[in-house]
């Protein structure tokens, strides 16, 4: 049985407490990862990959370090601050998935001050290998936001679910099926791949 180890440790140091961590991939998810040992120094091909670590805080903006492994860590060189994520009281709690199956990953916050802020990628036109977070929508909630589910099939049919957990109660936010068919559809006469991560 092959035993856990460190192969890197990064210091991070916010001004304010940290609310929440979610490590991910921009483009493709973990499960695709090659498990191959690079021989020389025997850490795992993931450390070659686009790995980026979104940091909540209490009261400072919301950062994505992005390729921690490439940019040896936490810099302000490889940090992109997410517009408008303190406008909101504090962030409580993230969630990173695929929302819109586009195959890239999304970013939904919640707020103390009763908000989900939802975040898309947008690439650079000048420089296709470069981007941005972009906040395309909020949505207001009944009571301030402490947890958000990843994207889940909570009735076992497909289209993925979003469990938020507020101070109200449990929410539940769920693709439009209807919404959905089009938008398969659309692709399938674009012959454009949708990308589902079950």
């Amino acid at each position: 049985m092959k035993s856990r180890r460190t192969i890197r440790h990064f210091y991070l140091s916010h001004e304010s407490p940290i609310t929440s961590i979610k490590i991910f991939q921009q483009f493709s998810g973990f499960d695709s990862a090659s498990e191959e040992v690079i021989k020389d120094n025997e850490n795992v091909s993931i450390l070659k990959k686009d790995v980026n670590c979104l940091v909540c805080s209490a009261f400072e903006p919301t950062v994505v370090y992005c390729n921690i492994f490439k940019n040896n860590g936490f810099s302000v060189q490889n940090q992109l601050i997410l517009p408008f994520s303190t406008d909101f009281d504090h962030v409580n709690c993230a969630s990173v998935d695929d929302f819109n199956l586009d195959g890239k990953t999304e970013i939904i916050l919640g707020t103390f001050g009763q908000r989900l802020l939802y975040y898309e990628w947008e690439l650079n036109n000048t420089d296709p290998k470069n981007g941005q977070f972009i906040l395309k929508f909020q949505r207001s909630l009944p009571g301030p936001v402490f947890c958000i589910s990843p994207a889940l099939d909570l009735i076992g049919e497909g289209p993925l679910s979003l469990a938020v957990l507020t101070s109200r109660g449990l929410h539940i936010f769920q693709h439009d099926t209807y919404c959905l068919i089009k938008e398969i559809h659309h692709r399938l006469d674009n012959h454009s791949p949708l990308i589902l991560n079950l």
